[in-house]
């Protein structure tokens, strides 16, 4: 019975999600990552994986003192709200869009930039 505790994945991802917050804008390298966690880059690879997916970091290869560097930074989500009319959910404008599957933050189009969906959200106020 030894002093390590055992943590699931979930908990991995949690903490792994939590390391890059604490970070901030300054982001932390993958492999300081690593090793503040005590996890291999194999470990690591399918968390980071699924909390890009989710839009909560982000990963970009910079040029750190002449050397390749992963640096993985926390998204930052907008707070501010818009309360819409639920009956009138069936009438936004990304339901019937055609370029819908292309849609999302870093792409061309996204729902920071579209004027339809812009538009839609003008007429809901």
């Amino acid at each position: 019975m030894g002093g390590f505790v055992e943590i699931g994945p979930v908990q991995l991802e949690e903490l792994v999600h939590e390391k890059i917050k604490e970070a901030g804008s300054d982001g932390i390298s993958q492999s300081d990552l690593t090793t503040a966690l005590g996890v291999s880059n194999k470990e690591l690879s399918p968390i980071l994986k699924k909390l890009i997916l989710k839009r909560l970091v982000s990963k970009k290869s910079m040029k750190v003192e002449g050397k390749n560097v992963i640096m993985l930074f926390p998204v930052a989500h907008d707070t501010s709200r818009i309360i819409v009319n639920v009956k009138s959910m069936y009438d936004v404008p990304c339901f019937m869009c055609n370029i819908l599957n292309k849609c999302g933050n870093g792409s061309q189009i996204g729902p920071h930039n579209c004027p339809k969906l812009a538009s839609w959200l003008v007429s809901q106020l």
